[in-house]
């Protein structure tokens, strides 16, 4: 699948934030680094790059041969994910022992919850 330079970069950038809210400093250190790879293999923001493409960025930042970069990634999703549902849950109404385990206590968080599935996908995470 071909992707826009710009909406990857985008899309890198907005997770930075996110991670860097929860603390997760190393791993927005290497996405800055990603989108800093990018921009200077494909200068043209409209330019498309594929998967592969992006894979072998990842790859040298990383050090690692294409076939791990999938499993790396996965591994930061899940573990965005939990983060996520940690901090999300420290903002419930109903603290405690009322909180169930993925907060479904509020009608906000199974949006909440499918959102963050849909952002954490594999498409959704370059």
């Amino acid at each position: 699948m071909k992707r826009q330079v710009s909406m990857v970069a985008m899309s890198h950038l907005s997770d930075v934030q996110a991670l860097i809210n929860l603390g997760e400093l190393e791993i927005a250190r290497r996405e800055v680094n990603f989108v800093k790879t990018l921009i200077l293999d494909y200068p043209d923001m409209a330019a498309e790059v594929t998967d592969e493409e992006l894979d072998g960025i990842y790859g040298r930042l990383v050090g690692v041969k294409s076939s791990s970069v999938e499993t790396i990634r996965e591994e930061e999703r899940h573990r965005i994910r939990r983060l996520s549902i940690a901090a999300y849950r420290e903002t419930c109404l109903r603290k405690g022992d009322q909180c169930c385990s993925v907060c479904d206590c509020c009608p906000f968080s199974q949006a909440f919850v499918e959102k963050l599935a849909e952002l954490t996908a594999v498409e959704g995470c370059q």
